[in-house]
């Protein structure tokens, strides 16, 4: 498992964590780009430019999540990608890290996200096996 980091605050506690110990880990960053549930804003450069400088964390990752994308017409879906592509473009980091957005609607309804998050999608497969 690969912890994933939606504000500041934990991430840079995990940081001091790490630098006690001398270790280091892998992480993800969540962004909000419109579900606004939590996540750093994607309009905040300079805050997300500072993470990727943590000496004991290294970001794998960076995610953020379709409000509606089981709603293939939804304007917000289309909203969210391209915020997140903007952002993608911006980061001086982007080449190092994976970059995923699509969650299991996402899968069936935006083949532009590349990077796919499967568990509900295979959850509930499996479950419609079991019927």
């Amino acid at each position: 498992l690969t912890p994933s980091f939606p504000q500041e605050t934990e991430f840079w506690a995990f940081q001091k964590f790490l630098e006690n110990r001398n270790i280091f880990h892998k992480v993800h960053i969540k962004i909000n780009t419109g579900m606004n549930r939590y996540g750093f804003s994607w309009k905040d450069l300079h805050t997300l430019e500072n993470l990727y400088s943590a000496p004991n964390i290294i970001i794998e990752g960076v995610f953020s999540h379709l409000a509606c994308s089981e709603e293939k017409e939804n304007p917000q879906n289309k909203i969210q990608i391209n915020r997140f592509l903007n952002l993608k473009e911006q980061l001086s980091f982007s080449n190092n890290v994976l970059f995923h957005l699509a969650n299991s609607g996402g899968v069936l309804n935006y083949p532009e996200c590349d990077n796919i998050r499967l568990l509900l999608l295979w959850m509930k497969e499996k479950d419609e096996q079991k019927r």
